[in-house]
């Protein structure tokens, strides 16, 4: 209590008569229930709205005279004064209430009620009640005795309080998820405090506050928020990251379409999804199913058309054809090294063809791909030049050289069927590797007849034609996405050149003389042809893959809000 319970009650007594007084004064004259309400409220002491307390709704005072309202209001009085000593505060409250409500000129119980609330830590009403306390001290209040404090040396003593309790600041702990989020506090006055949530407390004095919470990447929170004077807070806030629009176009119009697992959708997919990574599966029958990450990104649309492809055709039956020509030759090889006998050389050819279409039939997978069995093929015929054209400049043996030749067959079919697996070739990629081998190996037969060098130079020729022609097709390979067909119209284009140049090179004949100076001639046009006819094919196909319709008409199904399946039409394509 702010004096002795003795000069307490000496003092209220005292002002009894001029709370009378008051009470006979009052209403202000011309001074409607609105208008006090409204002085009550703005009469800040400090510029700002007092809180509304309980003073401001006392009820209406009891029929009572005078004395024995006196009587009541000085119970209530000293009931409060007890629990104020005995630490129950909220008890306290209620009694000076009660009292101030019969005697509202005892502004002191103003400053009794103010203490109490400082003493239970609400600081938001000890403020309020200490600044109604100090805008009732009127400026020319003296002394009720010599006992009491001076009012007006008490009113600024309550005024530099009222300044400490405003400063109290109040704690905010506040925490979010993700954690990190920028945490934001603005009043009136502009930014108050700033800080990261989970980081520490945040500490800014009692007012109204509006909170922003923000993440990078999420949706941000604003909250007004009130905040006492010195109380603690803790909040805790999730937030919702950020949407973004996916668009998904999936050809044909029946593929179903799954994102993370989780069916979307047929034929396509169009709505709002919080940013982040996903994992995108389009499936239909008949068709490849494709596999992709998806980014959608907040704020932004991203646009995914995905058009399956069909299965690629089976190389199985090439393969088998492939190899059972390969039996039937190396047989028929066998049966010439073992007496080159007619009928060792038909059951050499027979055993061989026998073995080598069973064993291909029994031991090739069927689903071996077109690229795959084009790149055995190949593989083996290359195997077979390289080694039978090594044997001879080595040695002049035939056999030797067809020994070598069978090696060289079978070690570029292994090689071949143990690296497609790694190298993934499609029938392009296998078409090219397999013209360049072709068109090598022609270049360096031409070159052969055109220089007419010995039978060694001969085959080192033709080998190494061979060789730059694989490693060129490879290359192509690796950078060019051709299909087969376009591989094939560009052969088609070198042989054409050929045919026009030894065409050409008959034409001019008459103007040459001899069979070795023809033969010669028409190696040089035809390798000149051959060329122009390659650079030409590739030029005026270059384009032969890529679609001449930016759009085609799709066909699906879909589901009606009956649940019945209906069929769907529309136009598809990639922008």
């Amino acid at each position: 209590m702010r004096r002795s319970g003795a000069a307490v009650a000496v003092a209220v007594w005292m002002l009894l008569p001029a709370a009378a007084r008051a009470q006979e004064a009052s209403p202000r004259e011309g001074e409607g229930d609105a208008t006090r309400d409204l002085r009550r409220q703005e009469g800040g002491y400090i510029g700002r709205d007092l809180v509304r307390l309980e003073v401001d709704d006392c009820p209406p005072a009891p029929d009572l005279d005078r004395r024995r309202l006196e009587g009541v209001a000085a119970e209530h009085y000293d009931r409060g004064r007890v629990l104020y000593k005995q630490g129950d505060y909220p008890g306290a409250v209620q009694e000076f209430v009660a009292a101030y409500c019969l005697f509202p000129a005892t502004y002191t119980l103003l400053a009794d009620i103010g203490q109490a609330y400082e003493r239970s830590l609400d600081y938001t009403r000890a403020v309020g009640y200490l600044e109604r306390y100090v805008l009732a001290i009127p400026d020319n209040a003296r002394k009720a005795s010599a006992c009491d404090p001076d009012p007006l040396e008490d009113k600024r003593n309550v005024s530099a309080r009222i300044q400490v309790l405003q400063n109290l600041p109040a704690s905010l702990q506040i925490a979010t998820t993700p954690p990190g989020a920028l945490i934001t506090m603005t009043s009136a006055a502009g930014v108050r405090a700033q800080e990261r949530a989970d980081a520490g407390t945040i500490e800014v004095v009692g007012g109204r506050y509006t909170m922003t919470v923000e993440l990078a990447g999420h949706q941000s929170i604003t909250r007004e928020v009130d905040v006492e004077i010195g109380k603690p807070y803790s909040f805790f806030f999730a937030l919702s990251p950020k949407k973004g629009h996916l668009a998904v176009q999936a050809i044909p119009g029946d593929a179903r379409v799954f994102l993370d697992n989780r069916l979307i959708g047929l034929g396509g997919f169009d709505d709002e999804l919080p940013g982040g990574s996903y994992e995108l599966v389009v499936e239909a029958s008949g068709r490849l199913p494709e596999r992709r990450r998806v980014e959608v990104v907040a704020d932004r649309e991203t646009r995914v058309t995905v058009r399956l492809a069909e299965p690629p055709a089976s190389g199985r039956t090439q393969l088998v054809i492939a190899s059972s020509l390969a039996g039937l030759t190396a047989g028929a090889v066998t049966g010439v090294g073992l007496g080159n006998e007619a009928d060792a050389i038909a059951l050499g050819a027979g055993i061989g063809l026998g073995v080598g279409s069973l064993g291909a039939y029994f031991g090739i997978p069927r689903d071996v791909t077109v690229g795959t069995s084009s790149f055995i093929i190949t593989a083996s015929i290359a195997g077979l030049i390289e080694a039978a054209s090594i044997s001879e400049l080595i040695t002049e043996s035939d056999s030797a050289s067809a020994a070598a030749g069978l090696v060289g067959v079978i070690g570029g079919a292994t090689f071949a069927a143990l690296s497609s697996r790694r190298l993934k070739l499609d029938a392009g990629d296998a078409a090219l590797i397999n013209s360049g081998g072709l068109w090598g190996t022609v270049t360096g037969s031409l070159f052969v007849a055109v220089f007419e060098f010995d039978g060694k130079v001969d085959n080192a020729l033709v080998l190494a034609g061979l060789n730059v022609g694989l490693v060129s097709g490879a290359l192509l390979a690796s950078r060019f996405d051709w299909s087969r067909g376009h591989v094939a119209l560009i052969d088609l284009a070198g042989l054409g050149g050929a045919a026009v140049g030894v065409a050409l090179q008959s034409a001019l004949a008459d103007e040459m003389t001899g069979e070795d100076q023809d033969e010669e001639g028409q190696a040089h046009f035809a390798l000149a042809g051959m060329t122009l006819g390659l650079i030409a094919g590739g030029f005026l196909t270059r384009d032969f893959d890529v679609r001449k319709l930016p759009v085609r008409p799709t066909a699906g199904t879909t589901t009606a809000a009956s649940g019945a399946v209906v069929p769907t039409f529309g136009v598809a394509g990639d922008f």
